[in-house]
């Protein structure tokens, strides 16, 4: 039987590894692995193509659903994942009716929008995203170069495919960089408001904590806000613990929250200014490349190229 350590180890592993293996290889584990990826690859009966603005801002999500699972680790409120995660109903059977018919919708919405916890909730794609923005080997839509068919346009449904973007003569390199320099300039003022909400969303954050949900509900009870009352409260009664030293642990709790909260907001400040800043900058791109952070390897764009076929054809006659 494994120990703790042992386990610890094993989750440290599981949760390591797919980072490593997309920092040479790309999001294989989205792929290959992820069993939820897997269940939403098979609900992709007839996905379509959201239009890039829509999948941009959409794709801000999971870093602030990241930003908050972090943030309830660091002042202990719990994993997040674990609890809320839509698709932990289907794989443990354990979750409740709400997160049952969250998972459901998800997949029903899947028919139609390709993965969509993966490109607009899940966490740790976010980090597999990073880790493969710098892989080695990733895949590519063509093994040697693009012939301009079109035919990869409208193969990939989750809006990993960058078309052609010739050089536009109408902006000179002077206008492009009067507009890198205006969201460079901005950002420090988007990262602050960032904090600032951060800040004053605080206690409504501190919620995330056991302890402050149930002062409030102790709270709420003893001035008749409710009629009833919940196991928490129950147990909390029957304990020699009182009022007055937990409402002293959840402003302890509230207070923790304040800082790490505007953490929180500056971390999506930084998210939102960098993506700005990566769309002022005008890029030049000849061919059609896959996008390396939103690729998820699934290799749906293969069938679609010739040059792909004939190099599969090429290889099975020399074999």
């Amino acid at each position: 039987m494994l120990g703790v350590g042992a386990v610890h180890m094993a989750v440290a592993a599981f949760f390591l590894l797919p980072l490593v293996f997309a920092l040479f290889f790309g999001r294989v584990f989205c792929a290959a692995v992820c069993p939820l990826g897997a269940i939403q690859e098979v609900a992709a009966v007839r996905p379509a193509t959201l239009p890039r603005a829509v999948d941009r801002v959409l794709g801000i999500i999971p870093y602030l659903y990241l930003g908050i699972t972090i943030l309830a680790v660091a002042t202990g409120s719990g994993y997040l994942i674990c609890l809320y995660d839509p698709f932990v109903g289907f794989f443990r059977f354990g979750a409740s009716l709400n997160m049952f018919l969250a998972g459901g919708i998800l997949l029903l919405v899947g028919l139609f929008i390709g993965r969509p916890y993966c490109r607009f909730l899940c966490p740790y794609g976010v980090l597999l995203g990073w880790m493969s923005r710098f892989s080695k080997w990733h895949a590519s839509i063509t093994p040697r170069e693009c012939i301009q068919c079109r035919l990869c346009e409208d193969a990939c449904p989750y809006g990993a495919i960058n078309f052609p973007a010739p050089e536009k003569t109408p902006v000179t390199r002077k206008e492009g960089g009067r507009r890198l320099g205006v969201m460079l300039a901005l950002a420090p003022v988007i990262v602050g408001i960032g904090a600032v909400t951060g800040y004053a969303s605080h206690a409504m954050l501190a919620r995330l904590h056991p302890t402050v949900r149930l002062a409030e509900r102790i709270a709420g009870e003893e001035m008749g806000y409710y009629d009833n009352t919940t196991i928490e409260s129950e147990a909390f009664r029957a304990s020699v613990k009182t009022n007055a030293e937990l409402y002293a642990e959840a402003r302890a709790v509230r207070a923790d929250f304040k800082w790490k909260s505007v953490l929180l907001g500056a971390f999506l400040g930084v998210v939102i200014a960098g993506k700005l800043v990566g769309l002022s900058i005008a890029r030049r791109r000849e061919d059609y490349e896959t996008d390396r952070q939103a690729c998820v390897s699934c290799a749906r764009c293969f069938p679609y190229c010739p040059v792909e076929k004939d190099d599969v054809a090429v290889a099975e006659q020399k074999t």
